[in-house]
């Protein structure tokens, strides 16, 4: 079943607590594990819950996955497994970037993904220096080769 986070607190740098302390109650999330190890399907590999900035829950599951489409089988997740996260980057990306726009951060989505990043001007090109909107809802790799990962993801992210 699932577990509140801080009883995985893994000192890995995520803020954990316990759901009652933001307004959740661990009996309904613990009820989210059985459903979808029911929802074969859904081949879910992690749930993750984080209220106001703390993890609150975390599960693994055990499913197939693949690696540069690859078949690896059945596999049994967890926090320490390196994950191939291509596609769901480009996903979390275009979602940060509405947030950011629908909080003001971001004038408009017609800004050049370069005026945000300068540090990386080097790697400027044409095809790179397209709109947050071109890349981000054509889901485009144009700023392959970018740094803009976390590195404990940063190997999988360039394709290690």
């Amino acid at each position: 079943m699932g577990t509140p986070a801080n009883a995985l607190n893994l000192g890995d740098g995520w803020v954990t607590a316990l759901p009652e302390a933001e307004g959740m109650k661990s009996d309904v999330l613990r009820g989210l594990a059985p459903q979808f190890e029911g929802w074969r399907e859904a081949n879910l590999h992690a749930a993750l819950m984080f209220r106001r900035g703390r993890l609150v829950y975390e599960h693994y599951f055990s499913g197939e996955d693949r690696a540069w489409a690859t078949p690896l089988g059945r596999v049994e997740f967890h926090a320490g497994l390196r994950h191939d996260v291509r596609s769901i980057t480009k996903s979390v990306i275009s979602l940060l970037f509405g947030i950011a726009s629908d909080r003001g951060l971001i004038k408009t989505l017609d800004e050049p993904i370069f005026s945000f990043f300068p540090e990386y001007v080097d790697l400027r090109t044409p095809r790179r220096s397209a709109s947050i909107c071109v890349i981000c809802s054509l889901c485009q790799p144009a700023l392959r080769g970018m740094s803009l990962f976390p590195t404990a993801i940063q190997p999988i992210a360039n394709g290690a």
